[in-house]
């Protein structure tokens, strides 16, 4: 977190997988247990007027969200891992590191997603949200960069090609929501 240049630079390349994604998935459930515990307070309170269903529902919802929220982060990571090293590929050609090495990349980049539950906390959420994205951005690149040997611009372009695309997409999506709501109207 405080060295992440010496940390990627140290990082082995030849490795398995099982150690970073180890550590993914406990971030995840760092991330995911103050949502299951909201969801269960939450459900409490709710059912405080007699409903045992409430707390019941709270219950599995609470152990859902455990459980989800790791699969689909392992999930999440494998799919964008791939994606970035298809740009890893594309960009830096044969001097890439292999698979491993932007996968480990991506799963020890992915650490301040633990911070998480930041988020929900008013108005601060949004600007911890904000930061633990770009602060993912910036360990992302980094990882690329030091565990492929590969220049700061190569490796910013393989990791903001994707947030480029994702930030269009849900653009577009966001305008045809709009567009279809209104044409739908009251």
């Amino acid at each position: 977190m405080f060295e992440p240049t010496a940390f990627f630079r140290g990082m082995p390349r030849t490795a398995g997988l099982k150690n970073p994604l180890a550590f993914a998935v406990i971030c995840a459930l760092i991330a995911a247990a103050p949502a299951a515990f909201l969801v269960l307070l939450f459900s409490l309170v709710t059912g405080l007027s007699g409903e045992a269903a409430s707390a019941i529902g709270g219950l599995f919802g609470a152990f859902v969200v455990l459980l989800l929220y790791p699969i689909a982060t392992v999930v999440g990571l494998f799919v964008g891992a791939g994606i970035y090293h298809l740009l890893v590929l594309l960009i830096l050609r044969p001097s890439n590191a292999g698979f491993g090495t932007t996968f480990r990349a991506a799963s020890y980049g992915s650490f301040p997603n633990a911070l998480g539950f930041l988020a929900f906390i008013p108005i601060l959420g949004i600007l911890a949200g904000l930061a633990i994205g770009v602060y993912s951005i910036i360990l992302y690149v980094l990882g690329v960069r030091e565990g492929h040997a590969t220049t700061t611009g190569k490796a910013a372009l393989v990791v903001l090609i994707p947030v480029a695309v994702g930030l269009v997409l849900s653009i577009v999506f966001t305008i045809l929501a709009l567009i279809v709501g209104a044409a739908l109207g009251p």
